[in-house]
């Protein structure tokens, strides 16, 4: 592993991966087609911090008990529990076939854009549920109320 420290761009590239935020690799990736391998492994790391069942902060009794307005706070996910933009949802349609979960909730955030992303590149490699990332990432944020 190298040396360098993460707030300094690594070769070849003209930003740190202190910069990247779940937003900017999904507007990355419905803009540019794809995602370095370091990107999707961070958006993969991110996914699995949040949703995961067993290590995810989502599901940590911590937060279950709590009001959407507490755990969005309380985790800084204020920016990515809102819809994605027509343009990036329209994009990633193409890219993914994202739609969204169910046909009465019109929207899709971008934290489930980043699910969709990880699970359309890596499929189930990694991941040891019956459900993708993308739906887990659904239950999760349905559970505190996000939709």
């Amino acid at each position: 592993m190298s040396a360098q420290p993460k707030n300094v761009p690594g070769a070849g590239t003209s930003e740190c991966q202190d910069d990247w935020t779940i937003e900017s690799l999904v507007r990355e990736f419905a803009s540019e087609g794809g995602l370095s391998r370091r990107k999707i492994a961070w958006l993969d790391q991110q996914v699995v911090r949040l949703c995961d069942h067993e290590k995810g902060i989502l599901w940590d009794y911590e937060w279950v008990m709590k009001t959407e307005e507490e755990v969005v706070t309380g985790l800084g996910l204020q920016k990515v529990v809102e819809s994605i933009p027509k343009e990036v949802f329209d994009d990633l349609e193409f890219l993914t076939g994202l739609a969204p979960e169910f046909d009465h909730l019109s929207l899709v955030t971008w934290l489930e854009a980043a699910a969709e992303i990880v699970d359309s590149i890596r499929g189930d490699r990694g991941w040891e549920y019956r459900h993708g990332r993308r739906s887990v990432m659904w239950m999760a944020l349905d559970e505190h109320g996000v939709f």
